[in-house]
């Protein structure tokens, strides 16, 4: 049963990858926006400039001579697997299927399948929102592991635009209000966690214009 469930939501992280990158697919090649270009640039220029992340370029660089497509599964399977653990911690874990469903919904009524599939910053400004969630209100129902994974996820999205990580740090002193007036509501351990999370975002954009600057 166990290694059936398993396979079940391989499965349906396979699928949902597919549908999340579906424009791409049929593209044949991942999206691209005018501000792509100033993101691969920042390797090759060696400079800096005003919102384009060096984080991010430095992430597609990586696998730029895969034509970009191993950068965009891997925003495809970071999409879906905080959409998964979304799903846990309301009480349908147990349902992978679910998860391929709402995807399928969402990639057909919203844009989140074209943002999923381009080579730009914009899928990290909702997943790191939802990652952040996940630490300030569920991290009493995550693994240590995803604890983990979700505050290097939320540092990554923190690192590719200073509006994602305006709006976090936003997220974070209304949880400190919250804490300050409801401590029962968010534990000040979740805040550290949150804390965390920017201060290394804030050190991966230092780090990321150093080393291409």
């Amino acid at each position: 049963m166990f290694q059936r469930d398993r396979a079940l939501w391989a499965l349906a992280i396979v699928l949902s990858i597919a549908l999340l990158i579906a424009p791409a697919i049929w593209n044949g090649f991942p999206l691209l926006q005018w501000d792509s270009g100033g993101y691969i640039a920042r390797w090759y220029q060696h400079s800096l400039i005003i919102s384009r992340s060096t984080v991010y370029g430095l992430f597609l660089t990586a696998f730029d001579h895969l034509a970009f497509w191993p950068e965009i599964v891997l925003q495809g399977a970071l999409t879906a697997w905080v959409l998964a653990l979304t799903l846990r911690t309301q009480g349908l874990g147990n349902r992978p299927f679910a998860l391929v469903a709402i995807v399928a919904v969402l990639a057909a009524a919203t844009s989140l399948s074209w943002i999923a599939s381009m080579v730009l910053t914009d899928i990290f400004a909702g997943v790191g929102v939802i990652a952040f969630y996940l630490l300030l209100m569920q991290a009493d129902q995550l693994a240590r592991w995803e604890r983990i994974g979700l505050i290097l996820l939320a540092a990554f999205c923190a690192a590719t635009h200073s509006a994602t990580l305006a709006v976090l740090i936003g997220l974070l002193i209304c949880a400190a209000v919250v804490w300050r007036f409801a401590p029962k509501r968010i534990p000040a351990g979740r805040l550290v966690n949150g804390t965390v999370a920017l201060a290394l975002g804030a050190l991966m954009v230092f780090a990321g214009n150093y080393v291409v600057a």
